[in-house]
């Protein structure tokens, strides 16, 4: 697992699946699109990185079991938890999907 961004308030984390579904997801976004999806995606991860929080239900949803979906208005999303690691508040991302 790998520290992706670090917080005021919590430690972004990828499983080794996440940064593997990222990209694959990354380039199934239209070309002229990719960057700025990419872009909105990393920007919402920095804020809930600085504050635990998002505007829901446009920027994160929850989903079954503990689970959340991180969203861009583009359809990329980062599903993860709420957890501690190494001691510290922790945002999970398992995996990243494109919703069509």
């Amino acid at each position: 697992m790998e520290e992706y961004k670090r917080g005021a308030a919590l430690s972004v984390w990828r499983v080794p699946q996440a940064v593997t579904t990222w990209a694959e997801s990354v380039q199934s976004v239209a070309e002229k699109k990719r960057d700025r999806q990419e872009a909105q995606l990393n920007a919402r991860l920095d804020l809930l990185a600085e504050t635990r929080r998002l505007r829901s239900p446009d920027h994160m949803n929850s989903e079954d079991g503990g689970i959340f979906a991180v969203k861009t208005n583009g359809g990329l999303r980062a599903y993860g938890w709420f957890t501690q690691v190494e001691n510290r508040p922790a945002f999970v991302i398992s995996h990243v999907i494109l919703k069509k």
